[in-house]
């Protein structure tokens, strides 16, 4: 194997992933144990850094399927040497997929993985936690190239116009597809539940969290469910989120209405203070976050690595470095 792509698999295998002799995850193994398995998990429970398809067909019957489905190339592929099935592998920049993390990367890298599985062919219920081990010999591994895509480079090498969109039937949703699936799931019903219809809040923050985790296990219908970690995590950080701002959930979600018989002047005043709230709260918000996430993986809080990860400018992570401070 290219050494590069090597030393990529390597380094984002989780510490202690799960591993096999046959495609179910049935076993969990220290990294140096786990790689002498033939199946093995590829990506971190808190980021996908592989992105990974699973074909039934016959590999290159006459020509390779990504020219055929006119899709990006592939950086490895691992056959089945006995009925030449495969497991396609795209190195990406990775995307944290923890409850914590940031929507937008995680919707536009369900649609990506959606498209993709469609115009492959691959298998629509492969629960993306387990694949074929490149680095072991009882596959044909074959390396085309070491770059590593950014989920812009996906899209454009894509023939669709768009992207697909979410399956109606929940059920049928599977991948990355799940997590912002059981996600938004859990959020609307969250919006719309914490307060009654006079906006006063009459749950505990207990009950609040069961009440969460039981919908959430509700929602958990895919025909590859989500892991019990995931769901709890999922009802944890929605509950603490709509706890925190339960107060004023029902005025965000308001438009704002403003006297029409007011100066223009006045208007237009008043709604750009109102404009500065909202990018102050979201910035407060995607700072907390990445302060979470790099607590979460163990590496260090400042406010250059909080630059990195929420992508702010240095001088708008400089005006929260209490906020950092306190979560160091």
């Amino acid at each position: 194997m290219d050494l590069l792509l090597k030393e990529r698999v390597l380094g984002y295998l989780p510490s202690n992933p799960y591993c096999s002799e046959s495609n179910a995850a049935d076993m969990i193994r220290t990294k140096k144990i786990a790689v002498t398995y033939p199946t093995i998990q590829m990506n971190p429970i808190h980021l996908c850094a592989w992105l990974i398809f699973d074909v039934d067909k016959i590999f290159n019957a006459g020509e390779y399927l990504w020219d055929k489905a006119g899709v990006a190339v592939p950086n490895i592929v691992a056959i089945n040497p006995k009925n030449q099935h495969f497991h396609m592998f795209y190195a990406i920049s990775p995307v944290y997929t923890t409850p914590n993390a940031r929507r937008h990367p995680l919707d536009y890298l369900a649609a990506i993985e959606r498209t993709y599985t469609e115009l492959l062919g691959a298998d629509k219920g492969y629960a993306h936690l387990v694949s074929k081990n490149p680095l072991h010999s009882d596959w044909q591994v074959i390396c085309f190239h070491s770059y590593q895509y950014d989920l812009g480079d996906l899209f454009d090498q894509c023939p669709l116009d768009k992207l697909l969109p979410k399956e109606h039937d929940r059920s049928e949703i599977a991948g990355i597809g799940r997590h912002t699936d059981i996600f938004d799931a859990l959020r609307r019903h969250a919006y719309k539940h914490i307060n009654n219809p006079h906006g006063i809040c009459e749950w505990d923050y207990d009950s609040w969290y069961q009440h969460l985790l039981y919908t959430c296990e509700q929602l958990n219908v895919f025909s590859v469910p989500l892991p019990w970690s995931h769901v709890r995590s999922t009802a944890k950080s929605v509950a603490r989120w709509t706890w925190r701002h339960r107060a004023t959930i029902k005025v965000k979600e308001r438009k704002l209405e403003l006297d029409m018989s007011q100066p223009l002047a006045t208007r237009q005043a008043i709604g750009a203070l109102h404009t500065h709230d909202v990018r102050k709260d979201k910035t407060r918000e995607a700072i907390i976050t990445a302060c979470t996430e790099l607590k979460t993986n163990n590496a260090k809080v400042t406010q250059a690595s909080v630059c990195r990860h929420s992508g702010l400018h240095r001088n708008t992570v400089a005006k929260y470095r209490d906020i950092i401070k306190s979560m160091k």
